[in-house]
């Protein structure tokens, strides 16, 4: 889990471990420089976890895109038997 969803599992999991979320990611933020990273929010991740002794992985996130969830797959009814179909499957002439 990267980017922005990690991060907010972050700051919540800091949270209900009794940190206080926004000491903690100014404490994170100016430890060391993040001008020359490419992935600010998986370097904040990777601090504030080990600053706050959290797992390394987040837990799953409260929120999640529309397109994240899952889609019921659409049901088929098989091909009843008809002229030149004998138990579904074509009949050669």
């Amino acid at each position: 889990m990267a980017g922005w969803p990690a991060l907010a599992a972050t700051l919540s999991d800091a949270k209900a471990t009794g940190h206080s979320p926004t000491a903690l990611l100014v404490q994170a933020a100016w430890r060391r420089e993040l001008g020359t990273t490419e992935r600010i929010n998986d370097v904040l991740v990777w601090r504030l976890r080990r600053m706050a002794d959290l797992p390394a992985v987040p837990r799953r996130p409260q929120f999640q895109h529309a397109r994240s969830k899952p889609v019921a797959a659409p049901s088929v009814r098989p091909a009843q038997a008809g002229p030149g179909l004998a138990n579904g499957t074509p009949r050669h002439p």
